[in-house]
This record gives structure tokens, C-alpha cells and sequence, in this order.
């Protein structure tokens, strides 16, 4: 247990300084052009982030709405455009909502994507979205940044995610998440199949402390 929580220390420390880093220039991601912000959720060099980009890269489907919550510098959310004809972007951090609309009109696609400002999805309608991708805070601890929220989650927090998500996606709609055996990844897992989804696992890959990053599919059923 104290070795976790050193870990967690460490990972916190490491992407706060790899924010502020990335924030000197722009950056070439997954085919398009992302600068980004120090109190801002870092778009490259972390694992859970290239696990998500590999596997949205590769998706052959085509969707109508897609949403990306908790959308930090929108990376996601580009990647989302080319998938789907519509994207909702949302983050509850005012610099996160500002740099993806940035990055939006860096890409020339801010026709395709809607950025809001708002806790999870709280403003979206209901059964409205074919495809939700969310990468969430991991551990559980007080966020006090903009950053930290990026980070850290209260208990509500995952309640909330599992409950937006299910409120938004249309049936047979898909959440695709990513999470860690270091953080909260249980506690995701059980509220969204309290919640009525279906999930399966994706992708699998090793993290640099020996945990697993996994990323999870849960599908909204009937």
C-alpha cells in the first residue's frame, strides 16, 4: 500500500512537469497539430494516452454524435472528428475547454466539434450519442488545480460518469474508458455494470510501475 501511494505521488509530480513542459511548443499527434496548456491534462508521453490513441486511430466504424468527456487539450476529440460527423467536447477546467477550441481551429474542423463547459456531461440531452471516450482521473484524493482534476476523483465523480454516460448514449451506444490497477479501476468497472452496461475488455498494456492500463468498452443495453 505505501509503495502504491508513493507511485501515485510520483505519476502526479511527473505529469504536472510534463505539462508545463509540453506547454513551450506545438506538437504533432496522431496526424494533427495539439499545443496545450501547463494546467492542462499532458497529450503526449504518457501510456494510457497512446493505448487511446492507437486503438480510436484503428476503429473502421463511422458514428453520428460522439462525445469526449473530460476532453483536456482535445486530442481526443480530433481524433473522434474523424470517426464521427458530430463531436461534443466537454471539460469542467475553463484552460482545458479554451485549448481545445484552440486546437479545434488549429485542425480547421471547429465546424465538426462543439467544446462545453460543464461537469461530465451534465448539459447534453439524453440518448443522444453513439460513441462517449473518456479518459478519467485515476485515484481517488483532492484535486485543488485545474490540473489535479485531471488526476485525482472524489467518490461522486465516478458515480456521476457511469450515470452521465449511460443518460447520454443512445441504446447500443458505446463508452470506451481507460483505466489503471493503480487507481480506481474497480469502483469504475462495478458503478457501469451497476448501471446496466455490458463491458468488455479492449486493450491491455503494461504500465512503468508494473501496473496495468487497461482499456475498457461498455456497451449501453436494453
Amino acid at each position: 500500500m505505501k509503495q502504491k501511494s508513493i507511485a501515485i505521488k510520483i505519476i502526479a509530480i511527473t505529469l504536472k512537469l510534463l505539462a508545463i513542459v509540453l506547454s513551450f511548443k506545438k506538437h504533432k499527434i496522431a496526424g494533427f497539430k495539439v499545443k496545450t496548456k501547463p494546467n492542462v491534462f499532458p497529450p503526449r508521453f504518457t501510456i494510457s494516452n497512446e493505448v487511446f490513441y492507437d486503438f480510436l486511430s484503428k476503429v473502421k466504424r463511422s458514428f453520428n454524435l460522439g462525445v469526449d468527456i473530460g476532453c483536456g487539450s482535445g486530442i481526443l476529440s480530433l481524433i473522434l472528428a474523424s470517426k464521427c460527423k458530430h463531436v461534443i467536447a466537454t471539460d469542467i477546467s475553463l484552460p482545458a475547454v479554451k485549448v481545445s477550441y484552440e486546437n479545434a481551429k488549429l485542425n480547421d474542423i471547429l465546424d465538426k466539434i462543439c467544446i462545453v463547459a460543464c461537469d461530465v456531461a451534465s448539459a447534453l440531452k439524453n440518448n443522444v450519442a453513439d460513441i462517449v471516450v473518456a479518459n478519467p482521473p485515476f485515484f481517488k484524493g483532492r484535486a485543488r488545480t485545474s490540473i489535479e482534476k485531471a488526476i485525482f476523483h472524489n467518490r461522486e465523480f465516478i458515480r456521476k460518469l457511469a450515470s452521465d454516460t449511460w443518460r447520454i448514449l443512445k441504446t447500443g451506444g458505446l463508452l470506451y474508458i481507460i483505466l489503471s490497477t493503480l487507481g480506481s479501476y474497480r469502483e469504475y468497472i462495478r458503478e457501469l455494470i451497476r448501471r446496466g452496461f455490458k463491458v468488455r475488455l479492449k486493450r491491455v498494456r503494461r504500465g512503468f510501475y508494473g501496473e496495468i492500463i487497461m482499456l475498457v468498452e461498455a456497451e449501453k443495453v436494453s
